[in-house]
Formats: structure tokens, C-alpha cells, sequence
């Protein structure tokens, strides 16, 4: 799986996720068994579950691309 760091979403600052186990919080209605290394559950509710880099503040996160 590839993701976007360009909060634009376009293609760009594109690298591999390694994921490692998670052991945060979790965001009620969610089981988040693993992340990639250096992210965290950022928030969410019954429609959405955010993820963001660890000490990320911004409002625009990264965009998923699952290279269909």
C-alpha cells in the first residue's frame, strides 16, 4: 500500500508502509490492530477514523491510494 503525503492528494513523497502493532487509544466502533510506524489515531466517530503522523496539527492528512 502506498499513500500521498501531499495533502493535495496528487502523486508525490510517496514511500511503503511497515506496519506495526498499535496500542493507543481507540476511537469507540474501531479495532485498529495495527499502524505504520510513526502514526496515530488522530480521531474519529461512526464515519470516519483519522490517521496522521505522530505530532501532525494540521487539518488537510494524508491521502490513501491503493494503487487501483
Amino acid at each position: 500500500m502506498l499513500i500521498s503525503t501531499r495533502s493535495d492528494g496528487r502523486a508525490g513523497g510517496r514511500r511503503r508502509l511497515a506496519l506495526v502493532a498499535y496500542g493507543g487509544t481507540q476511537v469507540p466502533g474501531y479495532q485498529v490492530a495495527q499502524v505504520s510506524v510513526g502514526w496515530t489515531i488522530q480521531g474519529g466517530n461512526a464515519f470516519v477514523l483519522t490517521l496522521a503522523l505522530i505530532g501532525d496539527t494540521g487539518s488537510a492528512g494524508p491521502v490513501l491510494d491503493t494503487g487501483r
